[in-house]
This record gives C-alpha cells, structure tokens and sequence, in this order.
C-alpha cells in the first residue's frame, strides 16, 4: 500500500496539525497485510527520522509524537518491521525518545512500547539492547527509578525482564552494581510499594467475589436433566474413557451448583427420576485412573507418563483428569448422601487395614488416590485430589485422617492451615468410625507408637493400618545392622519432612531425641 508511504513523504513542515493526524491515523488504522515490507519498513524510517528532528521544520512536532510513535508501534508489529527497530540506531532512536518526551507521559510510554515488543519478537534486539553502544539496560533502570507512572513502570519491568532472559554482562551489573544509590531489590521494591498505594478508582462489584456456579440462574435448570442424559447415555471411548463429546459434558457440569435448589435435578425424586450421576461419575473415575495409574505403580513413574503422553500426546494427564475430580468433589460438597455413598464405596466399613498391604500400595482407586498424594509431576491433579477426598469427608479433617492416615495427607492439610495431626475422633456423628467397634475408646499416642493386643486391633493414626500385634513386631526377627539402616531412613523421612515446611521442626521426634539426650 504504497499510498500510505505517498501521502506521509507529501506532508511538509507547514503542513496543518490536522492533515498530520489524518495521514498518521490511516498508518495507525491500516489492515497488516495491506502494507507491503518495502513500504512499512520506509515509514519506519521516516517517521523516526522526523521524530529525532522533531520541531518547526520537520513534519513533526512535540504534539504530534504519541500518534506518530503509535503509528511506529503499529508497524512494528509485524516481525518485518520490527528488525527495522532491532538496530543499535533505531533502538538508541526509541530510547531517546522515551527520555526526552518524559513529561509526555503518553508519548513516551508508546516509546517504550516499540522496545518492548521489538524485543519480544525479535530474539536479538535483546542483546543489542544492552550492548555498551545502545546502554538500554542502565537507561531503563534509571527511567524506572524516576518513574510515578504505573503504566511507565509496567512496560520498563517487561523491557527489563526480556533483557535479562539470556545470560550477559548486564545482569551480572544489574544485580551486583548500585543505581543512584540502589540495588535493583530495592529499587522494584520502592516501585511495588507504591502501587499498593495506588487506590482503585472503582468500587468492586458484589459479582467479583462470586465463582464458577454462582452465576447460575434457575431459569436453565432445564438444560441439567438433557445434561446428566447425556453424560450417563454417552459411552466411554477408545482407548481413553474420556474423549469429546464425554469431556465437554463434564466441562458443562462442573459449572452447575450443586444446591438445594437443584438437588431434584440432580437426584431426581420417586416421581421423577433421574440417571445416578453419582454412580456414572464414580464408574468413569475408577476406570480412567484405572487406565493412566496400573496397577500399584507410582504416578510419577516413567512408565505411567510415557503410557499417558502416548495416549494424549497433545494433552497435559492433569487438564484431562481433574475436571472429573471436580465433578465428584462438587456432587460430594452438595449432598451429604452422596458423601456417605463415596466415602463407603473408597473407605468401606470392612476395609482390610492389614498393615502388611499399606493402603497407598493397593491396585484399589483409594491407593491410586493416596499415591496421587505424594506425585511431583501432577501438581493439580494431586490438588483436586485431595480437595476430593476432604470433601468425602466432610471437609473434617479429623476424620479424613481417620480415614486414610494423617501420613498421606498432611501435606494437603498443611496447605489446609493444619500443621498438625487433627483429633482423629472425627465429629460427633462419625466417632468411632475410624476403628473397629470392639476396640471403641481406646486411644492411641501419635508420638509414640504402641502395639495393640489382638483384642483391640487399634488403627495407626498415620498410615491408617491397623497397629502390628505386639507378638508380631516385626523388629524383632531383624538384626542389628537392620534396624540401623531402617533409623537412617527414618531420619532422612523426618529431615525431609522438615525442610519441606509439612513438620514443624518441634515436632520432629529425631531433633526431640537429640535435645533430650544432650539435656541429659
């Protein structure tokens, strides 16, 4: 579009304001495949050139330089034109420029803009621009110092940021010098305190607290019925349970309440029922961790990721499998029925707590769920997990620990705020329920560990088994040696845990022992 090129070289020195904008206002307006390389890269030069001399005789003036450099951020845009301003000279041009138009707050962040996306684009122009000829990194620095103006500081931590991406001389200076007296710790610190001083100039809206599902209106409760048909009448796919059009129902699902106001729907009643969507979503569940997590082995084991980036290769395990957590955890957090029924179909009353089969090292959903608890490598799948299991539970932490064994979840309730091992009694409707009933009102100390007699079969408040027979301690058929390899591994599991933040370090039996004996 060559004209675009004609009609800006047409305008001269006595050209009115007016006729400048207009032409600067086509350059601004125009669709990016209209102007050819040729001609984008030429008014970049130009209008560079103007704004450097910038007066009463060159077609620009102060006034004109927001729109102009605006003009040039809009070329700019276009990898083509920005390895225009990916030179020594054009960058010194913009930097220049972002300096002496300061008072022109406008002008000169549209300046630093140019920068900013020239360096995104272009990899190279982040090296020039800290190249002693160029000195864009000192210069931002100092700008960003001086700098009241949010947007100004914005733009001038995003020139920083991409200007520190790749290793070099300057940002070894930018940490190691001071500037006007400051490090650059201090310096981003100066500029985050004031912006927490920055007032919002508008109220928030009641809207803005509210989540996913607060949103609803009753007028589509008519859309859940259609919904659960279709979710529960939708086979599961080949080879991977979960494939569209079964992922964007679920997705559909999750962001409906789970309420008084809907549990009809949800539930249906005798007069009219409707698919068990308890029931589909626990089947689903079960059979897709199932599928990713085989057998016993770890979530994080090489394996289990090479199997599921074969099936998905295009896709993250945790995007496909937490929305279906979320189904589950939502339907438990709504309905104290469903609770009950998905607490006794993963913990049942009878559970075999055989401390021989700890319960994360079972082929069971329930030890797929626990060993999902310790994973590194599934970060919000673990997360969903876990709000899963402490919504099964009631959101009490107490008896979740009853449940599974306060040693699987701590890290969770840690993040919970629960630093440590809750009363497992459980509530005032639950107690006992972590044990069995001939050993109700026997209690047990979570620091020291006894052995039950076979009368009382007491469950470890940490693994969740039941405590080893005291006939039947199995450090007794084990050597010295043995047992001393077993105290080292129990204390680097306790070093662990501390350094991690899940043990505060006055709970730490091994520091306790070591202060007791030096005490003594």
């Amino acid at each position: 579009m060559g004209d675009l090129l004609a009609s800006y070289t047409a305008l001269s020195p006595s050209s009115s304001r007016s006729d400048v904008s207009k032409v600067l206002t086509l350059i601004i307006n125009a669709l990016p495949w209209t102007v050819d390389d040729t001609t984008r890269v030429k008014l970049i030069e130009v209008l560079l050139s103007d704004l450097k001399s910038r007066g009463p005789d060159s077609r620009l003036t102060s006034q004109d330089a927001a729109k102009a450099l605006l003009a040039v951020k809009t070329l700019g845009k276009k990898p083509e034109g920005a390895e225009q301003l990916a030179t020594p000279a054009g960058l010194s041009t913009l930097l220049t420029l972002s300096v002496d138009l300061k008072d022109d707050v406008e002008a000169s962040s549209e300046a630093l803009r140019c920068i900013a996306n020239t360096m995104l684009l272009i990899d190279k122009s982040r090296k020039i621009f800290t190249v002693k000829e160029v000195n864009g990194g000192e210069i931002c620095v100092k700008s960003l110092i001086e700098c009241t103006h949010p947007d100004q500081m914005f733009v001038l931590a995003r020139i920083l940021f991409f200007a520190t991406v790749s290793a070099s001389p300057f940002v070894i200076s930018l940490v190691e010098d001071e500037h006007e007296g400051q490090n650059i710790s201090e310096v981003i610190g100066s500029k985050l305190d004031l912006m927490l001083k920055c007032e919002p100039q508008t109220s928030m809206s009641d809207s803005s607290s509210q989540v996913m599902g607060d949103f609803w209106s009753s007028k589509l409760n008519g859309f859940i019925s259609p919904l659960l048909r279709v979710y529960h009448g939708l086979p599961s796919a080949k080879p991977t349970p979960l494939a569209s059009p079964l992922t964007n129902v679920i997705h559909c699902l999750i962001t409906i309440p789970v309420n008084e106001s809907v549990l009809d729907d949800w539930f249906g009643t005798d007069e009219s029922p409707v698919p068990d969507a308890v029931e589909r979503t626990r089947d689903l569940i079960d059979e897709c961790f199932a599928l990713y997590f085989p057998g016993t082995k770890s979530p994080d084991d090489t394996s289990v990721r090479d199997h599921a980036s074969s099936l998905h290769p295009d896709d993250d395990l945790d995007d496909i499998l937490s929305p279906l957590v979320i189904l589950m955890t939502r339907l438990c957090l709504g309905d104290a029925s469903t609770r009950q029924r998905i607490l006794d179909w993963m913990v049942p009353p009878d559970l075999d707590r055989d401390s021989e089969r700890p319960l994360d090292e079972r082929p069971t959903f329930l030890g797929r769920c626990l060993r999902l608890m310790g994973s590194v490598y599934h970060r919000r799948l673990k997360d969903a997990v876990g709000e899963m299991l402490y919504a099964m539970c009631g959101q009490d932490a107490g008896l979740l620990c009853n449940k599974v064994g306060y040693g699987h979840v701590a890290g969770f309730l840690f993040e919970k705020g629960v630093m440590s091992a809750p009363d497992t009694g459980g509530s005032a409707d639950e107690k006992g329920k972590g044990k069995e009933p001939d050993g109700e009102g026997e209690s047990m100390d979570n620091e020291e560990m006894s052995f039950a007699n076979p009368e009382t079969r007491q469950i470890n408040p940490i693994t969740g088994t039941y405590v080893p027979d005291r006939k039947s301690n199995p450090a007794d058929d084990m050597s010295e040696e043995e047992k001393e390899r077993e105290m080292e591994k129990l204390f680097v599991l306790f070093d662990r845990l501390e350094k991690t933040g899940s043990l505060p370090p006055e709970q730490n039996p091994v520091r306790k022992a070591i202060q007791k004996s030096m005490q003594n």
